[in-house]
């Protein structure tokens, strides 16, 4: 469970559950409203295939950035 998760449970078991939905969701609509990005959700996986399928991802990536900056002319079609 993440942090956020966690911090809302503990609010509703100890009866202050409407009070944080509304602090949290006043706090969503002032960052709407600055237009300001709203707080991405964190990564809850512990999957030892995601972890490896995302460092494939990254080093693939690298590879291709050095690949592109080996000077060889780009072609545009």
């Amino acid at each position: 469970m993440d942090d956020r998760s966690a911090e809302r449970f503990a609010a509703h078991k100890l009866g202050r559950g409407a009070e944080y939905d509304d602090k949290s969701a006043a706090r969503e609509y002032l960052r709407k409203k600055r237009g300001l990005p709203s707080i991405p959700a964190p990564d809850q996986s512990n999957s030892p295939v995601a972890a490896m399928v995302a460092r494939k991802k990254a080093e693939q990536g690298k590879k291709a950035a050095k690949a592109d900056t080996s000077g060889a002319p780009a072609t545009i079609l």
